[in-house]
């Protein structure tokens, strides 16, 4: 399967989501036998994690409602890093800040890549 998530990503089509990486989890536990299978968020973290499957979020628009309810918007976590910036520099939290510019580095890197990469 992981093969197959290569291929479909250097083609470029749609990205595969978490529901429906479940969802083909939960075919291949049916096609061993194994009925038992519930796929949990935490199990599909730890096989993205050991796989080294990385969250690009790049086009979404043709997903269906199901498939979009972890998507975060890059506003959305820019808006966050703000408020935790002024959270910071308001209670002089020296640390914080220095986490929070941390994570718009991240941030930044992260859109980068998203629009240099090939789509998944």
């Amino acid at each position: 399967y992981i093969e197959e998530y290569d291929k479909i990503r250097d083609e470029g089509d749609p990205p595969l989501t978490r529901p429906a990486m479940l969802r083909k989890a939960k075919e291949f536990a049916e096609e061993l036998g194994d009925t038992s299978f519930q796929g949990s968020k935490g199990w599909l973290w730890n096989f993205r994690r050991r796989n080294g499957l990385q969250k690009y979020l790049i086009q979404v628009d043709s997903q269906k409602q199901e498939d979009l309810e972890e998507v975060v918007t890059t506003g959305q976590v820019r808006d966050a890093l703000s408020t935790l910036s002024t959270f910071a520099a308001q209670s002089g939290n020296q640390g914080l800040a220095v986490d929070v510019a941390r994570l718009h580095q991240k941030l930044a890197m992260i859109q980068h890549v998203t629009r240099n990469a090939v789509k998944l």
